[in-house]
C-alpha cells in the first residue's frame, strides 16, 4: 500500500513530532508484522508509555488525535500508517 501522507523530518516539532518519530521507530523495531503493516497495540503501549511516561489513557488519547488528522488508522490487531517518514 502507498502511503498517503509524506512527513519531512526536518519538520517534526515538539511533542508530537516526537511521539511520531518513536511511533515510526517501534514500527521498525517488530520485524515480522511490519512486514503485515500493522503495529500491535501492545507494542505501542509499551513503547510509548515508557518513552514518554504516560499512561495507557494517555497513549489512547494520543492515538485518538493521530487518527484524526489522518496520520494512523485503526486495524483489528493495531495501528496501519498512512504515513511515511521522508
Amino acid at each position: 500500500m502507498e502511503k498517503k501522507i509524506r512527513i519531512y523530518k526536518s519538520r517534526l516539532t515538539g511533542l508530537y513530532g516526537k511521539l511520531l518519530l518513536k511511533i515510526e521507530e517501534a514500527f521498525r523495531e517488530i520485524g515480522t508484522n511490519s512486514n503485515q503493516g500493522y503495529l500491535p497495540y501492545s507494542t505501542f503501549n509499551s513503547k510509548i508509555c515508557r518513552s514518554f511516561s504516560i499512561s495507557k489513557q494517555e497513549a489512547r488519547e494520543t492515538i485518538q488525535i493521530f487518527l484524526d488528522i489522518g496520520y494512523l488508522t485503526m486495524g483489528k490487531r493495531g495501528l496501519i500508517f498512512n504515513f511515511k517518514l521522508i
